[in-house]
């Protein structure tokens, strides 16, 4: 047995035959077994050492998937290193994504596999340590094996996130720092406004306590500093500060000295009076020089506008005989050049912007509302006639407001009238109980038939209801302004008590509320008049409120006892103990007047 082993002696065909193995998903090194010896060289020694490991090698070309290849595995032997194409490998199906995984060869050591790439500069590494030997910061100096040409990726990267952030942060402090800068400046413009104040009262009661003709160096130093307060204010934008009465007081002043200065000759005085002059803003001078001429022109003296609303009978009967309505025959209806230069809005443009009625509000057909009208006109007529002028031209006149307020009882305590005769009569009642009777001439005065029959002829167009009822809306805005910005000087009152502050400012706080709720009713009644209104109201209603002028106007029996006056005067005197209504009281004198146009439903028999 032994001898056939000895004896027994591989086929030389055997080396021929392939080898099948199965591919691993990583490369390693395969082991042959069992292989057969090599024949002898051709110089005839033996074969006798052959290499027992071969090296596995993967293609350098990705396969597509499902795709089996044949590779040839070396073999060598230790005398000719001679390559052995016969022996072969046949390798499995390979995965694309698999070899492109494991394509790369690390950067840093060049032995493995890089499973990673740096995010810098996207060189591939294997290991942390490999990545340091990429990167030049590894301790060891041995593992450095690429020290010529150091990256420094890790250094660059945190660099570039460190100036991201300090950026992002650098937005914010500039904010908070552009926000402090701004901080500041308001408060140091408040303070300055509250110096600038201080100073403009100190020179204001500095030269009213002065009356020397005199103005020293003092004086003009101080004024010096005056002006720039004034300038730095009307140069921050905050110049509503500044009291133009109190630099209409300073230029009067100023004025008056020159006229002084003039008279004695006195050189010295003259160049202070220059001086003190120049420190004037231009603007304020030749608008009080402007004032100055329409004053001497018109024969008024400067600075009765800044005393107190006294009234002179003698100047309102000069300038109440120079005003004339502009309902009244001969007065033109075109706006003025000024008003068109300005941009105001022309009454056909302002009918145009009239809001439709409210659809929720079932009565908007109610002729009754007509005589509530009639109420407000007549207040509204009063109050211009009172004044002498248009009421949008009196800047913001509370006095006026009030006036109208006080007149209307629709506008001020909710009245309604059921006719025509009911709201004259009220209208005509009230005016006798307030004896608001202002003289218009020597002889002649504003009376309740001159408004009445200014109402009569006011209503009996459609236009000129609405531009009345505009005028009245232009009034209580324009009072509404003039007590928020007395609400906003109280609010900047130090010195005063708080409690009496307190106490005013809820006072003019209701004054507001009950100016904004009469603009609101009124501007309901111009939606109402602008699509009820019509020619056969107008008709109507003025023939109504001209009847009841003609009939209680009288002016053959003035001193009879049955004048309006007196007869309204008496039926309220003693309305109590006849028990009579006071809207039913006129009809109590229906012997006295014609027989209605329109309603006799109210009728009492005497």
């Amino acid at each position: 047995m032994s001898s056939r082993d000895d004896d027994y002696r591989p086929s030389p065909y055997s080396s021929i035959l392939p080898q099948v193995r199965l591919s691993k998903p990583r490369p390693k090194l395969i082991q042959v077994l069992d292989l057969p010896p090599l024949p002898a060289n051709s110089n005839g020694a033996p074969n006798n050492a052959v290499s027992n490991e071969i090296s596995y090698r993967e293609t350098e070309q990705d396969l597509p998937h499902a795709v089996h290849h044949v590779e040839t595995v070396s073999t060598t032997s230790t005398g000719t290193q001679q390559e052995n194409n016969q022996f072969i490998q046949v390798i499995g199906t390979k995965d694309s994504r698999t070899e492109q995984q494991f394509s790369s060869i690390c950067s840093a050591c060049t032995k493995h596999v890089a499973r990673y790439k740096c995010p810098k500069c996207s060189a591939p590494y294997c290991s942390v340590q490999c990545y340091r030997i990429h990167d030049g910061t590894d301790v060891n100096p041995e593992n450095s094996l690429h020290s010529g040409a150091k990256k420094l990726c890790t250094e660059s990267f945190y660099k570039d996130r460190v100036l991201g952030e300090y950026h992002a942060r650098g937005n914010d402090e500039d904010r908070a720092k552009l926000r402090g800068i701004l901080n500041r400046m308001h408060q140091d413009i408040n303070e300055g406004m509250e110096k600038a104040e201080w100073m403009e009262y100190s020179m204001s009661q500095l030269l009213k306590q002065s009356e020397t003709t005199f103005v020293n160096d003092d004086v003009v130093s101080g004024l010096n500093e005056y002006d720039a307060r004034i300038s730095a204010a009307m140069t921050d934008g905050t110049n509503d500060q500044v009291s133009d009465e109190e630099l209409a007081e300073l230029a009067s002043y100023i004025l008056n000295l020159e006229d002084n200065f003039q008279e004695e000759n006195e050189d010295d005085s003259m160049e202070h009076l220059q001086q003190l002059k120049g420190l004037l803003p231009p603007h304020l001078l030749r608008a009080f020089e402007c004032a100055l001429a329409s004053a001497i022109a018109s024969g008024t003296e400067i600075g009765q506008d800044c005393e107190s609303n006294v009234n002179d009978d003698h100047e309102l009967q000069r300038i109440n005989a120079s005003w004339k309505p502009w309902w009244r025959p001969g007065h033109e209806f075109a706006m003025n050049e000024s008003d068109v230069l300005s941009g105001v809005p022309t009454l056909d443009e302002r009918i145009l912007t009239i809001p439709p009625l409210p659809t929720l509000i079932s009565q908007t057909n109610n002729r009754n509302l007509a005589y509530n009208v009639l109420d407000v006109l007549f207040a509204t007529s009063f109050a211009m006639r009172s004044l002498a002028s248009p009421l949008n031209d009196i800047h913001a006149s509370n006095d006026a407001a009030d006036l109208l307020l006080s007149q209307s009882l629709v506008l001020s305590n909710n009245a309604i009238y059921e006719n025509v005769y009911e709201a004259l009569s009220s209208c005509a009642g009230h005016f006798v109980q307030m004896n608001k009777i202002i003289r218009v001439g020597d002889s002649a005065a504003l009376s309740w038939d001159t408004v009445a029959s200014d109402v009569a002829l006011v209503s009996s167009n459609r236009r000129y209801v609405l531009r009345l009822l505009f005028e009245a809306v232009d009034l209580f805005e324009f009072a509404t302004d003039g007590v928020r910005k007395h609400v906003k000087l109280l609010q900047k009152t130090s010195n005063a008590d708080k409690q009496m502050i307190k106490q005013k400012k809820k006072e003019l706080e209701e004054t507001k509320r009950q100016y904004k709720l009469a603009s609101k009713k009124i501007e309901y009644f111009q939606s109402w008049c602008s699509f009820m209104w019509s020619a056969d109201l107008c008709r109507g209603v003025s023939k109504e409120v001209d009847a009841f002028v003609k009939h209680w106007k009288m002016p053959e029996q003035e001193d009879k006892e049955y004048h309006i006056e007196s007869l309204i005067g008496n039926m309220l005197e003693n309305k109590h103990s006849m028990g009579i209504k006071y809207g039913s009281a006129i009809g109590a004198c229906e012997s006295f007047r014609c027989t209605p146009i329109v309603d006799d439903s109210t009728s009492v028999n005497s």
